[in-house]
């Protein structure tokens, strides 16, 4: 009792001081305290929010990193056990990404390799093993991951031209190595799929200001002779990010949202006789969008109990070994409340007749499919 009582007072001061003096030290403090209590989830969280602020902290990246291993194994298993039984490209897909987000490159590596012995018209392995090549190229400077990088990207762009994530991360590729031409070709392509990007206009005025010795050089020679140099003509940290980091799934990367798509479609599905609420949270439980009707409960009433039935139901699902909690319905005499997690978002209805527990979860699915979903074949379509 005792020990409990001094777990707790330390907590709380641990709180105060990272709520009073935000630095690596006091987060990284009270992101370890959690994962000694068991809460490796509010340590995540705290350790990212300490990253969005102090990205350069190696005590709360490595933090983080640990937070989500111990978070994704139950992940990782379902995977696995999905692989081995009834493997698809999307499966194959979500573990790489999952290994790649834990920095275990060269088990993601290993699982696009696999997949491309199935599926080698898949686009998605060879875009995993760019991404990893270009982080260790811009890091490392070894040329033979830069030239892994722009092949690989490039077959991606080969298989689907509308892959604005390869275009984006070909175009940072040859910004940093200074390949004029490529970089223009690339931002052509880019043009074409995303023309309201601001940043593109930035990157083109930028073009012509180091004067290029060499115009010689193919994209390829000029990632070889970095290698010999040990610099590039532009700081890979000049290239405008452009969604890449969020694309990407860093530590600190959040969905991309369209708030007010999200908006709009959640009126279409507050519109299906039988639904009285409905609402969006993000991962810190924070409101995104909310719907209610006056049979309904207020928006905050409706809020506060899906959070709660949240927190219970990814509890049990840790606890029981199932993976990470993906939906649930609870019923009552009110009626009922489904609730689906994609990602980091979470998506509740409460429901009465005629509208079935069955059908509410098929509601928050379409939802979930229509605004989180990158593509079908991720999605597992």
């Amino acid at each position: 009792m005792i020990g409990t009582l001094k777990q707790m007072r330390d907590m709380r001061r641990l709180k105060r001081e990272a709520k009073r003096s935000p630095s690596p030290a006091t987060l990284g403090a009270l992101a370890e305290r959690f994962i000694a209590c068991g809460k490796t989830d509010d340590a995540r969280k705290v350790a990212e929010r300490g990253l969005r602020r102090f990205p350069t902290s190696e005590r709360l990246s490595s933090i983080c990193t640990f937070a989500k291993k111990e978070r994704m194994q139950h992940e990782i298993r379902r995977l696995r056990d999905q692989i081995e039984e009834n493997p698809t490209p999307a499966a194959y897909t979500r573990l790489a990404e999952i290994y790649r987000s834990l920095a275990s490159h060269d088990a993601a590596l290993r699982t696009c390799e696999d997949c491309l012995e199935r599926y080698p018209l898949n686009e998605n392995p060879y875009l995993i093993i760019g991404e990893i090549h270009l982080e260790r190229f811009l890091r490392d400077l070894t040329a033979s991951d830069g030239l892994q990088a722009e092949a690989q990207l490039r077959r991606v762009a080969r298989l689907n031209g509308q892959n604005l994530r390869a275009m984006l991360l070909l175009a940072r590729l040859y910004h940093a190595v200074g390949a004029v031409d490529e970089l223009r070709s690339t931002l052509d392509l880019i043009q074409g799929l995303a023309a309201d990007l601001p940043e593109l206009e930035q990157i083109e005025a930028g073009l012509d200001s180091v004067p290029d010795q060499d115009e010689n050089l193919s994209a390829a020679e000029r990632i070889r002779r970095i290698e010999i140099t040990g610099e590039f003509p532009k700081m890979p940290q000049e290239f405008p990010d452009m969604g890449i980091t969020r694309m990407l799934g860093g530590p600190s990367s959040e969905v991309r949202l369209d708030v007010e798509g999200l908006r709009s479609h959640l009126r279409e599905v507050a519109d299906t006789p039988g639904v009285k609420n409905s609402i969006i949270l993000d991962r810190d439980g924070d409101t995104l969008a909310d719907i209610g009707v006056e049979e309904g409960l207020t928006r905050k009433q409706f809020a506060d109990m899906v959070a709660e039935v949240l927190k219970t139901a990814e509890d049990a699902a840790r606890r029981m070994d199932m993976g990470s909690f993906r939906w649930c319905t609870v019923e009552g005499p009110f009626g009922g409340i489904a609730i689906s997690k994609v990602n980091t978002i979470s998506l509740g209805t409460m429901f009465t007749a005629p509208l079935r527990s069955d059908r509410a979860r098929r509601l928050l699915e379409e939802f979930a499919s229509r605004n989180f979903t990158a593509s079908k074949e991720v999605a597992g379509a």
